[in-house]
């Protein structure tokens, strides 16, 4: 990515990270040529495409299941009901997903 102010090719950092129980994410700007830095953003919302993607791509996607698969489901529904803020049959589908094939996501996303 080109610097914006000297026009050098510039370093875009991205990352996930857990923190305090809470998925976070973070980018960052700089170019070795002038010095140029900035935080390109921060949150703790999913993260953006272009955070996401380029993280994808370098450490793959990992599957989070149950480690368990018939363990009970009562428990996981509401395990994923209190971190979830979502509507009952919702939810059951992702208990049904964490017993079958797994969630896909990055590495600090299963953490």
């Amino acid at each position: 990515m080109p610097c914006e102010d000297c026009g050098a090719t510039a370093r875009r950092s991205v990352g996930q990270h857990v923190r305090d129980g809470r998925l976070g994410w973070d980018a960052e700007f700089w170019c070795p040529a002038c010095g140029t830095a900035m935080c390109l953003g921060f949150g703790t919302r999913g993260a953006p495409r272009w955070v996401r993607d380029p993280l994808i791509d370098r450490h793959g996607t990992v599957r989070l299941r149950l480690a368990a698969p018939a363990a009970d489901r009562v428990a996981a529904l509401r395990t994923v009901r209190a971190v979830r803020d979502l509507p009952l049959p919702r939810s059951l589908a992702l208990v049904r997903q964490l017993t079958d094939a797994g969630l896909p996501g990055t590495p600090a996303e299963a953490e």
